[in-house]
């Protein structure tokens, strides 16, 4: 008997495929803007969208490597080297953010990151960031973008352009 491939009209998410847009080549994340985000004036507070640089890297790892929490447990730290915001509108309590990531310039030790903050319902940029991040050893000592990272990224992402 033939296995059948699944039915279309059955509202199933296929979250993997939300997660990623192949076209152009973006990890997407998903954000709510919550209370604990926003300043006495009502609006994000300017620091946070570094702290969801980091939630979206973070998520990506774990997205692409098929064992992130070996990874993880072997000692490897992400650094961020550094970290640069363009703000054009603000965001407010309860709004629901789009988070577009892209892998930028790779260089031998470390790798450029580029974000794109948009309102999820007007679809209007928000803001612009970058990262650049570096690999260390758990004593510090930095490394080369760890291989298993690299091939990871090419296997889950076929056109990934590194």
């Amino acid at each position: 008997m033939q296995e059948r491939s699944a039915d279309r009209r059955q509202n199933v998410v296929d979250y993997e495929r939300r997660q990623f847009n192949r076209r152009e080549r973006e990890f997407l994340f998903r954000k709510t803007v919550y209370l604990t985000d926003t300043n006495a004036t009502g609006n994000t507070y300017f620091t946070n969208y570094f702290d969801w640089q980091g939630m979206v890297r973070e998520e990506f790892v774990r997205f692409i490597m098929p064992d992130w929490e070996a990874f993880f447990k072997s000692g490897i730290k992400l650094i961020t080297l550094e970290a640069s915001m363009k703000y054009y509108y603000e965001s407010v309590l309860f709004d629901d953010l789009l988070i577009k990531m892209k892998i930028g310039e790779l260089k031998k030790t470390n790798v450029e990151l580029l974000f794109k903050f948009f309102h999820q319902k007007t679809g209007k940029l928000l803001s612009e960031g970058r990262q650049r991040i570096a690999f260390a050893t758990a004593s510090g000592r930095y490394i080369p973008v760890p291989t298993e990272l690299i091939l990871a990224a090419k296997n889950k992402i076929k056109d990934l352009p590194i």
